[in-house]
């Protein structure tokens, strides 16, 4: 079984980026891994399987999820062996305004290890106003995120992909067995401070 970095990459407004991702195991290429993730992540996005809820919906327009990367990583030092990326291009539908780019709602990822190495998590990009319910990330939103990763997990699954937490300080591999979405946005600085502000002076 060979260790892999599964990354999902897009933009918004067409210039500024974002990204997040995962680690596992699989006995196939670095190319059919990249499109086993395509196809989780297509899943995930604007599917239509069971259980329902897309990830698009909750997305405006200038939101667009672009590349599907899969790196073959040596599991003894973590450095990249090998890359294949798969252009997906899936924008958004959703017609409300996208929160500000800091916020995020996280995928908090569980394994049977009981402390914080067993422990991880990836952030999705800034959701439209239409996923907020009083400050919080409304009930209906909250179950169709659930949903759509449900679905990515289980295109993983199919494809023979095991997802997995990888230390980069001991190189252990510990397979993720439960995730959850709490209802509470989080934060992620570095996609705010990739922004070119524009500023408007005042007089004293």
């Amino acid at each position: 079984m060979a260790l892999y970095q599964l990354r999902a990459s897009g933009t918004w407004n067409g210039a500024e980026t974002w990204n997040f991702g995962l680690h596992g195991s699989s006995s196939a290429s670095v190319a059919a891994v990249a499109d086993s993730w395509a196809a989780a992540l297509t899943e995930a996005w604007s599917g239509t399987g069971t259980p329902a809820g897309a990830l698009q919906t909750y997305y405006p327009e200038e939101v667009v999820l672009g590349t599907a990367t899969a790196a073959a990583l040596s599991a003894t030092t973590g450095q990249q062996l090998a890359r294949a990326d798969v252009d997906v291009n899936l924008p958004g539908t959703s017609v409300a305004e996208m929160l500000p780019p800091q916020c995020a709602v996280v995928v908090s990822l569980r394994t049977p290890v009981a402390n914080r190495t067993g422990r991880g998590r990836f952030y999705l990009p800034a959701p439209a106003v239409n996923a907020v319910a009083a400050g919080l990330i409304a009930p209906a939103a909250q179950q169709d995120f659930v949903d759509a990763m449900t679905r990515l997990f289980a295109s993983l699954d199919a494809a023979a992909f095991t997802p997995q937490l990888f230390s980069r300080s001991t190189f252990i591999l510990t397979t993720i067995d439960a995730f959850n979405i709490g209802n509470v946005f989080d934060t992620q600085r570095r996609r705010r401070n990739q922004l070119q502000e524009v500023r408007i002076p005042g007089t004293v």
